[in-house]
């Protein structure tokens, strides 16, 4: 196996991985927002 490759596989996975950490810690702060925010309460209010 060409050593090309193994590069190639090992910065997909690196760009997969950070793609879904990006995406929970995005989720995790909505559901914070949601929780503890202000956005929810102001909703409420009207």
């Amino acid at each position: 196996m060409p050593g090309g490759f193994v590069v190639i596989e090992t910065l997909l996975l690196l760009s997969v991985l950070a793609g879904i950490g990006c995406l929970l810690v995005e989720v995790y702060r909505r559901r914070q927002d949601v929780l503890y925010g202000p956005y929810i309460r102001r909703e409420w209010h009207d």
